[in-house]
């Protein structure tokens, strides 16, 4: 009989490791990566209106702050949205050449990931960030004022479950 215990008892904590595991809850028609929620918004807006159709989904527009998270989203567009620019979070109207994100002006920190000779201000008015089909969907400056798709962002925590 404790034979049988012991065994009943490994399986039990067997069980347990085998049903734990991590997720991040994001509603419907989001997707989950690197602990965040990311919508790829396909309706064109101005800059300013897709800050707003983020913000009114109680989200921003992505901060790439990291290779992996770059790569994912990259890879997304490049596979799903081949012919379409993106709108992503980054601004620089504050001050000219001083890249942040515009819905904390947060300074980039370590990770950027500018198409070859961007960010250029080639006109006065190319102050906001965006992925851009033709340069291989690095980052690009351009005018704030064209519509565009974006792609929003949702900070969640990522959640363990243990089942048993």
């Amino acid at each position: 009989m404790c034979t049988r215990f012991y065994l009943n008892l490994t399986g039990f904590m067997m069980l347990l490791f085998v049903v734990s595991a991590e997720y991040t809850l994001c509603p419907d028609g989001w997707m989950a990566e690197h602990g965040s929620c990311y919508y790829f918004n396909e309706v064109p807006h101005n800059f300013t209106e897709a800050q707003r159709a983020c913000r009114d989904m109680g989200a921003h527009l992505v901060h790439i702050e990291s290779i992996d998270e770059n790569n994912f989203i990259k890879d997304r567009v490049r596979h799903e949205y081949p012919q379409t620019n993106w709108w992503i979070g980054l601004v620089d109207y504050v001050q000219e050449g001083y890249w942040m994100w515009a819905d904390d002006l947060a300074h980039l920190q370590e990770f950027e990931d500018w198409a070859p000779g961007e960010p250029n201000a080639s006109s006065d008015v190319e102050n906001c960030g965006e992925l851009h089909r033709n340069l291989n969907f690095q980052w690009n400056d351009y005018e704030c004022h064209w519509p565009i798709n974006s792609i929003c962002e949702m900070n969640r925590q990522s959640s363990e479950v243990i089942v048993g």
